[in-house]
């Protein structure tokens, strides 16, 4: 931990209480669902869709939307002309293929 780091904690710590050997306190359970978690919602796939894009759209960021067959020329068409790219472990390189034979090089 970087030295501010541990400063900032340590007044917040001193400010609120340090908790942490009080019987009293209690962890906060955080159940976040994972890629492979089954969730269902009464949305329908269009609408969630587009609370997606705006969700997306409010952090200025761009979303491309494609089918299953279409991701990897989508890919090579948001990365053409780009030297090097960071990709998650165990991403589908087949995405990544078009980007790599124009010379990308890929981060993991």
């Amino acid at each position: 931990m970087s030295r501010a780091r541990a400063e900032v904690l340590g007044r917040i710590r001193a400010a609120l209480g340090d908790t942490r050997d009080d019987p009293r306190s209690t962890a906060v359970e955080r159940r976040y669902l994972g890629a492979d978690d089954p969730w269902e919602t009464a949305m329908p796939r269009a609408d969630l869709l587009a609370l997606l894009t705006d969700r997306v759209e409010d952090y200025r960021a761009t979303l491309t939307p494609a089918g299953p067959h279409e991701v990897a020329a989508v890919v090579a068409k948001l990365l053409a002309g780009v030297a090097r790219v960071v990709v998650p472990e165990g991403l589908d390189r087949a995405w990544l293929a078009e980007a790599q034979r124009s010379g990308a090089e890929l981060l993991v």
